[in-house]
Protein backbone atom coordinates (compact mmCIF):
# COMPACT_ATOMS: atom_id res chain seq x y z
CA UNK A 1 0.00 0.00 0.00
CA UNK A 2 2.82 2.48 0.57
CA UNK A 3 2.33 3.47 -3.17
CA UNK A 4 -1.11 4.72 -2.39
CA UNK A 5 -1.46 8.36 -3.24
CA UNK A 6 -3.05 10.25 0.18
CA UNK A 7 -4.71 13.38 -0.92
CA UNK A 8 -5.48 15.81 2.02
CA UNK A 9 -7.08 19.46 1.38
CA UNK A 10 -4.52 20.82 3.83
CA UNK A 11 -0.97 19.38 3.64
CA UNK A 12 0.69 19.75 7.14
CA UNK A 13 3.76 20.01 7.72
CA UNK A 14 3.47 16.47 9.60
CA UNK A 15 1.83 14.72 7.01
CA UNK A 16 4.69 15.82 4.43
CA UNK A 17 7.52 14.09 7.35
CA UNK A 18 5.40 11.16 8.40
CA UNK A 19 5.06 8.49 5.66
CA UNK A 20 3.47 5.14 5.70
CA UNK A 21 7.04 3.45 6.45
CA UNK A 22 7.33 5.65 9.45
CA UNK A 23 3.94 5.40 11.29
CA UNK A 24 4.77 1.35 10.37
CA UNK A 25 7.69 1.85 12.69
CA UNK A 26 6.06 4.31 14.98
CA UNK A 27 3.13 1.92 15.78
CA UNK A 28 5.33 -1.42 15.71
CA UNK A 29 7.48 0.16 18.29
CA UNK A 30 4.57 0.73 20.23
CA UNK A 31 3.09 -2.61 19.96
CA UNK A 32 7.10 -3.69 20.85
CA UNK A 33 6.73 -1.64 24.11
CA UNK A 34 3.19 -3.34 24.93
CA UNK A 35 4.75 -6.60 24.62
CA UNK A 36 8.01 -5.86 26.71
CA UNK A 37 5.02 -5.20 29.88
CA UNK A 38 4.82 -9.01 30.14
CA UNK A 39 8.02 -9.18 31.31
CA UNK A 40 6.98 -7.56 34.38
CA UNK A 41 4.05 -9.39 34.38
CA UNK A 42 1.33 -6.78 32.96
CA UNK A 43 -0.12 -9.21 29.83
CA UNK A 44 -1.93 -6.06 27.44
CA UNK A 45 -1.84 -7.93 24.50
CA UNK A 46 -2.61 -11.91 25.60
CA UNK A 47 -6.36 -11.11 24.16
CA UNK A 48 -5.42 -11.28 20.81
CA UNK A 49 -6.64 -14.19 18.50
CA UNK A 50 -4.33 -17.17 17.99
CA UNK A 51 -4.98 -20.18 15.65
CA UNK A 52 -4.04 -24.09 16.57
CA UNK A 53 -6.24 -26.73 15.48
CA UNK A 54 -7.27 -25.75 11.89
CA UNK A 55 -9.48 -29.07 11.28
CA UNK A 56 -12.14 -28.58 13.91
CA UNK A 57 -13.81 -25.19 13.98
CA UNK A 58 -14.79 -25.49 18.48
CA UNK A 59 -10.73 -25.61 18.94
CA UNK A 60 -9.72 -23.37 15.79
CA UNK A 61 -9.70 -19.93 17.53
CA UNK A 62 -8.71 -19.05 20.80
CA UNK A 63 -7.25 -15.71 22.89
CA UNK A 64 -3.13 -16.16 23.27
CA UNK A 65 -2.92 -15.80 26.97
CA UNK A 66 -4.95 -18.25 29.31
CA UNK A 67 -5.78 -15.01 31.50
CA UNK A 68 -7.84 -14.35 28.87
CA UNK A 69 -9.78 -17.63 28.06
CA UNK A 70 -12.79 -16.01 29.61
CA UNK A 71 -13.31 -14.41 26.14
CA UNK A 72 -13.23 -17.30 24.08
CA UNK A 73 -12.22 -17.85 20.58
CA UNK A 74 -14.90 -15.54 18.73
CA UNK A 75 -14.14 -12.87 21.38
CA UNK A 76 -10.59 -12.66 20.67
CA UNK A 77 -11.35 -13.05 17.22
CA UNK A 78 -13.66 -10.14 17.53
CA UNK A 79 -10.79 -8.00 19.46
CA UNK A 80 -8.51 -8.76 17.50
CA UNK A 81 -10.06 -7.28 14.26
CA UNK A 82 -11.54 -4.60 16.15
CA UNK A 83 -7.79 -3.59 17.34
CA UNK A 84 -6.58 -3.52 14.21
CA UNK A 85 -9.25 -1.64 12.37
CA UNK A 86 -8.29 0.49 15.17
CA UNK A 87 -4.69 0.69 14.09
CA UNK A 88 -4.97 1.52 10.96
CA UNK A 89 -7.51 3.37 10.91
CA UNK A 90 -5.48 5.91 12.82
CA UNK A 91 -2.85 5.29 10.38
CA UNK A 92 -5.23 6.25 7.65
CA UNK A 93 -6.76 9.16 9.69
CA UNK A 94 -2.58 10.48 10.42
CA UNK A 95 -2.03 10.35 6.78
CA UNK A 96 -5.17 12.25 5.84
CA UNK A 97 -7.09 9.88 4.04
CA UNK A 98 -10.90 9.02 4.26
CA UNK A 99 -11.31 6.74 7.39
CA UNK A 100 -14.91 6.01 7.06
CA UNK A 101 -14.11 5.03 3.42
CA UNK A 102 -11.10 3.20 4.19
CA UNK A 103 -12.84 1.18 6.89
CA UNK A 104 -15.41 -0.48 4.79
CA UNK A 105 -13.17 -0.91 1.83
CA UNK A 106 -11.02 -3.21 3.75
CA UNK A 107 -14.09 -4.72 5.36
CA UNK A 108 -15.95 -5.78 1.60
CA UNK A 109 -11.83 -6.28 0.45
CA UNK A 110 -11.26 -9.09 2.84
CA UNK A 111 -14.80 -10.69 2.38
CA UNK A 112 -14.33 -10.33 -1.20
CA UNK A 113 -10.85 -11.35 -1.76
CA UNK A 114 -11.80 -14.95 0.49
CA UNK A 115 -15.15 -15.44 -1.03
CA UNK A 116 -13.03 -15.35 -4.65
CA UNK A 117 -11.18 -18.56 -3.51
CA UNK A 118 -7.86 -16.47 -2.14
CA UNK A 119 -7.31 -17.16 1.38
CA UNK A 120 -4.41 -19.21 3.46
CA UNK A 121 -4.15 -22.78 4.31
CA UNK A 122 -6.07 -22.09 7.72
CA UNK A 123 -9.38 -20.78 6.21
CA UNK A 124 -9.10 -23.04 2.96
CA UNK A 125 -8.67 -26.57 5.29
CA UNK A 126 -11.91 -25.58 6.72
CA UNK A 127 -13.94 -25.90 3.30
CA UNK A 128 -11.69 -29.12 2.34
CA UNK A 129 -8.26 -30.38 2.66
CA UNK A 130 -7.58 -29.94 -1.31
CA UNK A 131 -9.17 -26.31 -1.57
CA UNK A 132 -6.45 -24.04 -3.25
CA UNK A 133 -4.73 -21.72 -0.81
CA UNK A 134 -2.03 -19.07 -0.88
CA UNK A 135 0.79 -18.06 1.70
CA UNK A 136 0.85 -15.44 3.97
CA UNK A 137 2.50 -12.67 1.76
CA UNK A 138 0.53 -13.93 -1.95
CA UNK A 139 -2.87 -13.93 0.54
CA UNK A 140 -1.76 -9.96 1.75
CA UNK A 141 -0.73 -9.36 -1.84
CA UNK A 142 -3.85 -10.00 -3.02
CA UNK A 143 -5.63 -7.31 -0.44
CA UNK A 144 -3.31 -4.76 -1.15
CA UNK A 145 -4.06 -5.17 -4.56
CA UNK A 146 -8.47 -5.49 -4.13
CA UNK A 147 -7.55 -1.99 -1.73
CA UNK A 148 -5.32 -0.43 -3.77
CA UNK A 149 -8.25 -0.98 -7.24
CA UNK A 150 -10.70 -0.05 -4.13
CA UNK A 151 -9.16 3.60 -3.09
CA UNK A 152 -8.88 4.67 -6.07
Amino acid sequence: MSDIAIKASEPLTLRAQLTEDWLAVVIGLLVFGAALLSIGGTDILGWAVTTSVYTDLTKALGPFAKAYAWLGGGGALIATYASLLIVLSAGVATLGADVKKFAETLERICVHTVEAGYMTKDLAILISPTTPSLNTNAFLDKLDEGLKKAMK
